[in-house]
């Protein structure tokens, strides 16, 4: 089947939209049950601050391809985030962009959040309003991260390794490294909350 192009200004319905590159469009994401970056085709983000979306899954087909979130620009995610393959980076070394998860959050084992400890830094921040939960298996690497949610722990699972690139801050809510060794290139800070290493 050959491929089209449709252009829209309003897209609405139960199904799942799948964005292979940088086909953001003018559209409104909170319209869309599940928005999905997949495929081999770097995708780039460039929004007006912010985009909101119901829910939001990185599935592509290597950690190495990379959905570029602009600079200054945040994805507000009110559904469930689902981390699989692939990054979310910022356009610049010296930038930083934010995913902030509202809703329930599920990470792979094979998620890459790249970056280093002080360059290309997307931020996960977690900060619902009611518990969001979830364990991190042995094996994902993740990006900046903060947690500020009273209401949320972050457990681990498996056996190996679960590592943070960059900073991971806890301002409220409880990390438990569980039985896995935690590696933290960034280091981290802890202004509230309870962190339990492993």
């Amino acid at each position: 089947t050959a491929k089209q192009t449709v252009t829209f200004d309003s897209l609405k319905g139960d199904g799942m939209v799948f964005k292979s590159g940088s086909n953001m469009g003018s559209a409104s994401s909170a319209n869309f049950k599940t928005v999905t970056f997949d495929s081999i085709n770097a995708g780039v983000i460039n929004i007006v601050t912010s985009e909101t979306f119901n829910s939001l899954s990185l599935s592509k087909t290597d950690n190495a391809e990379i959905v570029t979130v602009s600079d200054g620009d945040t994805l507000v995610v009110n559904g469930t985030l689902t981390l699989g393959e692939g990054r979310f980076l910022p356009t610049s070394p010296s930038g930083t962009s934010t995913i902030n998860a509202k809703g329930p959050i599920t990470v792979l084992a094979a998620h890459d959040g790249g970056s280093t400890a002080t360059t290309y830094l997307c931020t996960l921040l977690i900060d619902g309003a009611g518990d969001q939960s979830f364990a991190i298996p042995a094996g994902a690497l993740l990006n900046k991260t903060t947690l500020n949610n009273s209401l949320t722990t972050i457990s681990t699972s498996g056996s190996g390794t679960v590592r943070w690139h960059a900073l991971f801050t806890v301002q409220a809510g409880t990390f438990d490294g569980g039985s896995v060794t935690v590696d933290h290139d960034g280091g981290v800070t802890i202004s509230g909350g309870t962190y339990n290493a492993t």
